[in-house]
């Protein structure tokens, strides 16, 4: 009996609330924030532990189509309540079937400035079936955000182009990483100033996206630092002004370790842009 009471005793120990909160935010960190916070129910120990995630996992579909603002107004008290005193390491935030909502851009600009503010190291942005607007403005402090190390940003819209709106001076002394998907960027001086203005970046992924930096077509990233590139592209990404093939690819990294690219027009032009691209990498 003695050796029953001891199992027993044993079996409903709560070891998973002894764990440091360190433990137990990276356990969470694999979950929606929404599950996270939900935890504030199992005891005290656990009231506060979501308020210093230092990973918030954002996604519209974790709740209802009809409930847009319940969503909205989740993500807002999150940022607000989380702790002053702790910084976010990672922010990820999906809005699928965004659809004509005009309040996507709004709100997720704003929830990135709230990440800067508490040094956000990782930033993940999914808009999916964007249709409200066919630009997308990147708010100023994310593009001065001193301590990002990455920057991704995915938007989808299936008829056609979203052309995203540079601030007139960007500044990433940090970034690593960025990976730009689904979108054109108008502005050519701007466009080339994105990639001159990150002088540590290692990865740089350019995928279905119209990105040029000059008037001829041409793509030029020249960045001692980048060890990957990976590149590809579709005619329907393009701005209507340049519904024509890019011309060239000048990719200028000496310590580049990894190279991809895949492209969507005819094998003629794949194989000079392919021996051009290998010129420079040999």
């Amino acid at each position: 009996m003695e050796g029953t009471s001891t199992q027993t005793d044993y079996n409903d120990e709560d070891r998973f609330s002894r764990l440091h909160d360190s433990v137990i935010h990276y356990i969470l960190s694999f979950n929606d924030t929404k599950c996270a916070v939900q935890t504030c129910v199992l005891s005290k120990r656990w009231i506060d532990v979501w308020k210093s995630l230092p990973f918030l996992n954002y996604n519209r579909s974790s709740f209802p189509n009809d409930k847009k603002h319940r969503f909205i107004n989740f993500v807002d008290m999150v940022f607000l309540c989380h702790r002053q005193d702790y910084d976010i390491q990672r922010v990820n935030v999906c809005w699928e079937n965004s659809g004509f909502d005009d309040l996507v851009t709004t709100n997720v600009n704003r929830w990135r400035v709230n990440a800067v503010h508490h040094n956000v190291q990782e930033i993940s942005i999914v808009i999916d079936d964007y249709l409200h607007n066919l630009a997308y403005e990147i708010p100023y402090h994310l593009v001065h955000c001193q301590s990002l190390r990455k920057l991704e940003i995915r938007v989808s819209y299936i008829a056609g182009y979203v052309n995203i709106i540079l601030p007139s001076s960007i500044n990433l002394p940090r970034l690593k990483e960025m990976v730009l998907s689904g979108f054109s960027i108008s502005n050519l001086e701007l466009s080339g100033r994105l990639f001159s203005s990150c002088p540590v970046l290692e990865t740089l992924d350019i995928l279905g996206s119209d990105v040029t930096i000059d008037n001829g077509r041409n793509l030029i990233v020249d960045s001692p630092s980048l060890k990957r590139f990976a590149y590809s592209w579709s005619r329907r990404n393009l701005l209507p002004q340049n519904d024509i093939n890019a011309n060239i690819i000048n990719l200028c990294a000496p310590n580049l370790e990894d190279f991809f690219c895949s492209f969507f027009f005819t094998v003629v032009f794949m194989e000079c842009l392919w021996g051009n691209c290998w010129s420079i990498l040999s």
